[in-house]
């Protein structure tokens, strides 16, 4: 593969008390668990992130050098009623159940899903460039991959795990700047070798 106009990578914060619970996170600040977390190898001085605590320690603790740029468009979806229960507590609520089927559903008291796509977006084109990291969240990883990716699947196809690293790769930097999908993208655990896909 010849050497790609612009490449860059989505990373999710490590895990708080709250997803270790498995409770919906959105906007409530909660901090990363006492953990230890591989420095990455990447040759970066700046991150561009969620404001939000979670995301700014995992940064620091990955990329101890680099400089933290605070984006709060980057930020997770906020949940509303759904803030900091889990699936057991919510699988018979009528509004969650239809969320989990359509995620364009009203969440109660929560963020409406095409503003928070359109903020997402936002955040991302004001601030990619090659060799940009990003810090953020499972949800707006999901949301950026469900547009940019070489191909078109529905928001709930990406697992957007916490130790998994998406490089999005587009060949042409036209293609890039016309906000079109990537051509590439790898999927990498943080200690595994990546998987790529391609365009078809």
């Amino acid at each position: 593969m010849a050497r790609a106009a612009v490449v860059l990578r989505l990373m999710r914060h490590a895990k708080t008390p709250m997803n270790a619970r498995k409770e919906y996170l959105g906007w409530t600040d909660d901090a990363i668990l006492a953990q230890a977390l591989p420095v990455q190898s990447y040759a970066q001085h700046t991150i561009i992130g969620s404001d939000l605590l979670r995301c700014r320690q995992t940064a620091a603790a990955y990329f101890p050098h680099a400089t933290y740029i605070k984006e709060p468009r980057l930020r997770e979806l906020d949940f509303g009623d759904f803030e900091g229960k889990t699936y057991a507590q919510l699988q018979h609520n009528a509004a969650y159940c239809a969320w989990l089927d359509d995620p364009y559903a009203p969440v109660p008291n929560g963020e409406n899903f095409a503003d928070f796509l359109q903020r997402v977006y936002a955040g991302f084109l004001t601030n990619a460039r090659d060799k940009t990291i990003i810090m953020t969240h499972g949800g707006v990883v999901r949301a950026l991959l469900q547009r940019f990716a070489p191909k078109e699947h529905p928001y709930w196809h990406y697992s957007a795990g916490h130790e998994q690293v998406y490089t999005l790769i587009w060949q042409h930097q036209q293609d890039f700047e016309e906000a079109r999908r990537c051509t590439y993208l790898l999927e990498e655990h943080i200690a595994a070798k990546p998987h790529m896909s391609k365009k078809s």
